[in-house]
């Protein structure tokens, strides 16, 4: 039997595999315009290592989420999946559901919550009211109401989050006209429901195992390995950007927020530190350019 080393000792091995397979693939790929599948497969498989990452401490979970912080979603990829997850898109992989599933990735698009959030969010979190661009992300973590075997969680404080009030009115349409439809969801006001009548679950609140499956039908679509946590990345990423005219305690402060991190929370500095190193990295590129340009 082999000896299970330290955390951080297997942690060190799959971080030298990563950076050695980037190396290789920097040395192979470094000439000429490359097909897209290679940045595609590099991604996927550099991903799927970071999986066996093992936990150490609250220091190691931030480097690590600060490497997958900086290894979001390729624009490409990123546009492309907001293109075939339209419910009318031709490209759209799904037979069902097509209006949940797209609410679904929309919002956790557009707000940068966890999926535990989105599959406890209620009919009464949402204020359909005035501008009609509200949500709550609440904490109930005793919900009577919630009856699924793996009840999902809300690990960050209660928040509100703006969304789009044409985004709003669709979930709107879809309580009223899709929701309805299924007499399991009036025992309960969990907005996403499953719409499969297999063992008699439809209109039961949707599972945390079947977001998980939604998203595994859109990497296969894409031919990249998406799922909710690296939308919450690049949920970030664009935050950054759209921020890149504010004081870093500015950024902390209204990113805390909207993750609803606590006040003691790293990981506000964590992707500020991430925001400082891309602005880095553009300066020794420009810096680079001009100096082998010579």
């Amino acid at each position: 039997m082999g000896v299970r080393v330290k955390p951080a000792v297997t942690n060190g091995r799959i971080n030298t595999a990563i950076e050695y397979i980037e190396f290789m693939s920097r040395e192979i790929h470094s000439h000429g315009q490359n097909p897209s599948f290679v940045k595609t497969n590099l991604q996927n498989t550099t991903n799927k290592l970071s999986e066996g990452k093992r936990n150490t401490s609250e220091a190691s979970k931030i480097s690590t989420q600060a490497k997958n912080a900086q290894s979001s979603i390729p624009d490409s990829i990123f546009y492309k999946l907001l293109e075939i997850i339209n419910p009318d898109s031709p490209e759209n992989p799904f037979k069902h559901s097509r209006l949940r599933n797209s609410l679904i990735v929309k919002l956790l698009i557009l707000t940068g919550t966890r999926k535990g959030a989105i599959a406890k969010l209620k009919i009464g979190d949402c204020d359909f009211t005035g501008d009609c661009n509200l949500i709550r992300i609440t904490r109930t973590p005793d919900d009577k109401e919630d009856t699924r075997k793996y009840k999902p969680s809300q690990k960050t404080d209660s928040h509100t989050s703006y969304v789009d009030p044409d985004l709003m009115k669709l979930i709107d349409y879809y309580i009223e006209n899709k929701r309805s439809r299924y007499p399991n969801a009036q025992s309960h006001e969990f907005i996403f429901v499953s719409e499969m009548s297999t063992k008699n679950t439809a209109g039961d609140p949707l599972s945390i195992s079947s977001i998980n499956y939604l998203f595994k039908v859109l990497s296969n679509a894409l031919g990249f390995n998406v799922h909710p946590h690296l939308l919450r990345y690049k949920w970030n990423e664009k935050f950054s950007e759209d921020t890149s005219g504010m004081t870093s305690e500015e950024v902390a402060k209204l990113r805390r927020y909207a993750m609803g991190w606590s006040r003691d929370s790293r990981m506000a500095e964590l992707y500020d530190r991430f925001k400082i190193a891309s602005k880095v990295a553009t300066l020794q590129k420009t810096r680079q350019i001009e100096l082998m340009g010579k």
